[in-house]
């Protein structure tokens, strides 16, 4: 079976990495939107695999073939955009890594297997769990292909949208209404090689980078 796999974000390399690694299957990896529709358009019957995919994949490619995607959050929690970065600013550590059939509507279609993510450290950190969770998704459902099970996401969650490099601002409102705890969080989920969090004023731009956080 030919199955091609979709992500250009490191931690998504890391998997297409194992990926080869670990299974027998042929595996063709596509990093960007034109790559995909090139690769797809005109095939059927493909497993297509797609980790920190930015892009909205054409019906016709979704009609053909078997799409699944990757969302770090446990779905339909936490839908949409910068998922990461919304969940920590929320104060979660615990979270899920889900595995879904992609449809015509963002981040709303079939579950098909969720497991464990642990969002806590830099982002480095978090990046490390990604790869893991991705890559024992994936490969159990290239296991299990064709009989894997699936359900309807029975709860619809508003769709949160993407942060902006502006929302990384640091203004004196938001400082004063923090925790050291959240301003902790706020800072560390824009490590690189998100935009970094930054204070500004008419003499120019300062950015804040982390060099630790001890927990009373």
């Amino acid at each position: 079976m030919k199955v091609v796999f979709g992500g250009y974000r490191e931690w998504a390399e890391g998997i297409a990495s194992d990926l080869k690694a670990h299974t027998d299957h042929q595996i063709i990896h596509v990093r960007s939107k034109h790559e995909l529709e090139s690769t797809c358009l005109n095939e059927k019957n493909l497993i297509v695999l797609l980790a920190g995919w930015s892009w909205y994949v054409p019906p016709v490619i979704l009609e053909k073939n078997t799409v699944v995607g990757l969302h770090p959050s446990d779905l339909p929690e936490h839908a949409g955009g910068s998922p990461i970065q919304h969940q920590i600013i929320d104060g979660l550590v615990d979270s899920k890594m889900t595995l879904f059939e992609l449809n015509e509507e963002y981040d709303r279609g079939y579950i098909i297997q969720k497991c464990d993510l642990d969002l806590r450290g830099s982002m480095k950190d978090i990046f490390s769990s990604l790869r893991e969770a991705g890559t024992f998704l994936l490969m159990s459902f290239l296991k299990a292909y064709p009989k894997y099970e699936k359900h309807d996401q029975k709860d619809t969650k508003r769709v949160r949208k993407r942060l902006k490099p502006e929302d990384s601002e640091l203004t004196l409102e938001k400082f004063s209404s923090m925790t050291a705890r959240e301003l902790y969080d706020f800072i560390r989920c824009r490590e690189d090689p998100y935009p970094n969090v930054f204070v500004q004023d008419k003499t120019g731009r300062l950015c804040l980078k982390l060099v630790g956080f001890k927990s009373d």
